[in-house]
């Protein structure tokens, strides 16, 4: 609470001001400079220490600082700036600081310049010449004497009202029934975000223009540890200041959805609440009409951490606030890309990026050097990305002048800060961890209230006063409900707490781990797993998880490094080769069954469902070479040894791979496989598939190899064609990545045959050629190209990919319908504009297209809205993979984009692209080298 001084009090300091004879400049802050503020009608709010003056973009050694700047108002901008404070040591003279004090009120835009050494006292005001002139001096020991003058000069009121006659700004408050709530929550924002960008449908921007961009709110999805709790206290201030200088823009309410949840009430009773407690004038129909005439802006905070029994009637409750009310911006953050369900765009936080990680560092650990950024060893360079983890690292370095080499050391770092390890006693420390690890525990399904915390902490051997300590120390929030302070911190916890635990069977104890997708338990897990057979059954569990969840536990596994070097060299062998089969063969299994029997027939030489590797470390352990085979004696997996005829050779000192990373390197061996099956095409689909593959493989034979299929479309012809090159393998010309075996084409013509098919379906020629002048036929044909497109690359997901469907971002937004403008151009000839929207079933999938010269963008005010509501209406993942674009007609000719000779239809091959771009959102996960190494992983 704001204190105000009596007339009394500020007497006593104007008579004390002349007593005490201060030393240092410190001596100067506190025995003349506050006081003499507080005298002067300014509240604590209004003063800063140390406000940092940002002179250009870019680091220049150590930020500049002035020593005080006193503002009118919480609102800690230049728009709201009076005096800049320039304190000096008793000995120092005020002049030679003038230059740097001047350029410091001048960045500012402060009117007014209090030089002070304790002995002498100056002020300078900025006149409406723009010039700034001395208008007072005295000694300090005779400031009681002018007091008269000072106050005329620089009290709030009477230096707030000369900025206002310079018209130098405004200095707007906050004002009506809304000001005290405004003027608390601007006094509560601690200004620790940076500049952040989030990325929505086809664009990045700046985090905190958000709301420019959008009609009426957004879901901002990040995993844990991102900084979404901090965005959210920068979005809140940001239109608390939009208000502050407009007082018709909306008011802004942060809503922690937890403690929505524990309340009972609606978002709606809830925010009315929030700004009451501040501003007990507000009625409730003057908040209800504020919401209809001038809107609101609803920060709703940890939207994952409501139960999930609860989260259906919470949703119904947003939505129909968007319904009731408008002109209300609804913002919501949450681990997930949930917000189709609440009829919101979905726009994701990003990791920061290296001038993000560099003003982050700089925030954190201000130097007169280089940044500490700099500075970070290349094995914490992909750490270096997430927010929470930057910080520690950071902090770790500050604190012991170094960096950490494990995640777990972050966070045990972290933790003894919380809970202040260096003023207890190791017992009393250890009580502390333990409760709150209790607490995470108990909380692993969401927040929980206090009573069901304390039974939980009963249960364990903990007092309840425990919670109040944890509380007290910011470890846990507890108000109307009790959780860690941060999601991530708790995942580490409740790793330790599994391995405290673990006792019997470590593959029967992994089954059953609860892992949720974008959550940093499972790397907890694998960083933890200090023996072989805990790690390998974590694996196994994580591969029949999420594929984004394995790959980012690859970047964080625990070193077993010395387990593998201990004993005979044939040992060493035989364990690489071991975790290289496995990081190869149980993602396989896992997420890409379906591809195992055409893996093994390319890697193995013959068909099986499963695959062996025979291998060996050479080099003194700084290379592995190894071929991969059927399984052999006794199903024997691993057969140690140098292989025999073709194999394959990975340089591992070159790319850094411990004598433990066999699974880093078998799991990007895989990757590396899949990704050619897909170049390759030999994947498997359903009828429409099979037609397009087909076609696209007589085109290739008769292109390359002079058969004469033209025109040949039965199947019994064209397989008494083939029958004489059946055991052939085609493919390698052009240039082209085409390659097959003719049994294959064999194969499609049965999966054809089956579906009642009696020949190729070359269903492009019913239009004729494409031409703009048979507009109808051309719309026909572009429609029915964006149709089986889609319907190719949903056949290949449902058949090739079914474990990975979840994850596929353009799969889970089908079936779409196309928005599609042909226009002709002088230079380009005919080319299209493109966007989509989802729609409920495949009848209704295809296109709406027009022949028309007007672009077409998901940028469109008007179509994002459409967007919004129809992801909304389908309660449809994918919006993330919403985009537009242009490009040529579709080219009928076999002929890819590059001019290489492939026969595939273009459908057929757009299915591919939309299957590639989703791949490598997943892949790009995994992390590319390890260790310190300076080469990305290769393979060759």
């Amino acid at each position: 609470m704001e204190i105000v001084l009596s007339e009394d009090a500020k007497d006593a300091i104007w008579s004390e001001i002349t007593v005490a004879a201060p030393k240092r400049e410190a001596d100067v802050e506190q025995w003349l400079i506050l006081p003499l503020l507080r005298a002067l009608g300014y509240r604590d709010a209004d003063i800063r220490a140390k406000a940092p003056v940002v002179f250009q973009e870019g680091r220049q050694g150590r930020p500049h600082e002035a020593d005080y700047v006193i503002y009118y108002g919480p609102v800690h901008t230049r728009e709201y700036s009076l005096i800049v404070v320039e304190a000096k040591k008793p000995s120092e003279a005020l002049s030679p600081g003038l230059k740097q004090a001047e350029s410091y009120a001048f960045n500012l835009r402060a009117p007014f310049l209090l030089l002070t050494n304790g002995v002498a006292f100056e002020i300078w005001q900025l006149q409406p010449t723009r010039e700034s002139v001395k208008t007072f001096e005295a000694p300090v020991a005779s400031l009681a004497t002018h007091r008269g003058r000072i106050e005329e000069l620089i009290s709030r009121e009477a230096a707030a009202q000369h900025c206002r006659q310079l018209d130098l700004k405004p200095l707007p408050q906050a004002s009506g029934i809304f000001a005290a709530y405004e003027e608390a929550e601007l006094s509560r924002h601690a200004n620790e975000g940076i500049a952040r960008t989030i990325k929505g449908p086809e664009t990045e921007a700046p985090a905190l223009s958000i709301r420019s961009l959008l009609n009426d709110g957004a879901l901002i999805h990040a995993p844990s540890g991102f900084g979404k709790s901090t965005l959210v206290a920068d979005l809140r201030h940001a239109a608390l200041l939009e208000r502050a200088s407009d007082p018709t823009r909306p008011l802004a309410i942060e809503i922690p959805m937890p403690d929505l949840e524990v309340s009972g009430q609606s978002i709606v009773e809830f925010a009315r609440e929030r700004v009451k407690a501040h501003a007990p004038a507000v009625t409730k129909e003057a908040f209800l009409t504020a919401l209809r005439d001038q809107g609101a802006v609803f920060l709703c905070d940890a939207f994952d951490r409501v139960a999930s029994s609860r989260r259906a009637v919470i949703e119904a409750d947003l939505r129909n606030l968007r319904r009731d009310y408008p002109k209300v911006e609804l913002l919501v953050v949450d681990r997930s890309p949930v917000g189709e369900r609440l009829g919101l765009p979905n726009w994701e936080l990003l990791k920061l990026d290296y001038q993000q990680q560099v003003e982050l560092t700089d925030r954190l650990a201000p130097s007169r050097h280089a940044s500490v950024r700099y500075s970070l060893p290349k094995l914490l360079d992909n750490l270096a990305e997430h927010p929470l983890l930057l910080t520690l690292m950071v902090e770790h370095y500050v604190k012991n002048g170094d960096y950490p080499q494990r995640l777990g050391v972050l966070f045990e770092s972290w933790l003894e800060t919380l809970l202040e390890r260096s003023a207890r006693t190791v017992s009393e420390f250890e009580t502390l961890r333990a409760a709150l690890t209790t607490v995470a525990a108990a909380t692993a399904d969401g927040p929980v209230p206090p009573a069901q915390a304390l039974s939980a902490l009963a249960e364990s051997g903990h007092a309840g006063a425990d919670l109040d300590r944890l509380t007290a120390l910011g470890a846990v929030l507890a108000a109307r409900l009790v959780e860690v302070r941060h999601e991530a911190l708790a995942d580490f916890l409740r790793a330790g707490a599994f391995f405290d635990a673990a006792t019997g069977d470590p593959v029967q104890m992994a089954s059953a781990l609860r892992i949720e997708p974008g959550s940093m338990f499972p790397a907890f897990l694998i960083e933890g797993a200090t023996s072989l057979p805990v790690q390998r059954a974590i694996w196994q569990r994580l591969s029949i998880t999420s594929f984004t969840s394995y790959a980012d536990a690859l970047r964080y596994r625990g070193d077993l490094s010395s387990d593998f070097q201990a004993g005979e060299e044939g040992e060493h062998s035989r364990l690489f080769a071991e975790e290289f089969m496995r990081g190869f063969a149980e993602p396989l299994e896992g997420f890409f069954a379906p591809l195992a029997e055409i893996l093994t027939r390319e890697l193995a030489g013959e068909t099986a469902s499963r695959i062996a590797v025979h291998g060996t470390l050479v080099d003194d352990g700084n290379g592995f070479i190894y071929s991969f085979a059927p399984p052999g004696d006794g199903d024997a997996s691993v057969t140690v040894g140098f292989p025999v005829g073709g194999h394959h050779y990975q340089n591992l000192a070159r790319t850094g791979i411990r004598a433990d990373g066999g699974r880093l390197l078998g799991f990007a061996r895989l990757v590396k496989e899949i990704r050619a099956l897909v170049k390759k095409r030999w994947l498997i689909g359903g009828t429409e598939f099979a037609n397009e593959r087909l076609i696209a493989r007589l085109h290739f034979l008769q292109e390359a190899y002079d058969f004469p299929l033209a025109g040949v479309a039965g199947f019994d012809e064209i397989e008494t064609m083939l029958e004489p090159h059946r055991e052939q393998f085609a493919g390698n010309n052009f240039g082209s990545e085409t390659a097959f075996y003719i049994a294959e084409m064999f194969d499609d013509i049965a999966q054809l045959r089956a579906a009642s098919r009696t020949a190729v379906e070359r269903w492009w020629l019913q239009y004729g050629p494409f031409s703009l002048e048979e507009p109808e036929n051309a719309k026909r044909l572009v429609a029915e190209y964006w149709t089986r497109a889609q319907r190719i690359y949903a056949e290949i997901a449902e058949h090739s990919f079914p474990r990975l469907r979840a994850e596929l971002a353009q799969y889970c937004a089908l079936p779409l319908r196309y928005e599609v403008r042909l226009c002709m151009s002088k230079h380009h000839g005919a080319s299209w504009h493109y966007r989509w929207l989802p729609v409920a079933t495949w009848p209704e999938a295809g296109a709406d297209v027009e022949i028309s010269d007007e672009r077409l963008s998901v940028g469109d005010e008007g179509f994002r809205e459409r967007a919004q509501i129809a992801f909304a209406r389908l309660r449809r993942p994918g919006i993330v993979a919403l985009s537009s674009g242009m490009s040529g007609v579709p080219d009928f000719s076999g002929y890819d984009w590059k001019g290489l000779f492939d026969g595939e239809t273009p459908p057929f091959r757009l299915a591919f692209e939309m299957l590639k771009h989703d791949l490598n959102r997943l892949v790009e996960r995994a992390p590319s080298r390890d260790g310190a190494a300076e080469d990305p992983l290769f393979l060759d």
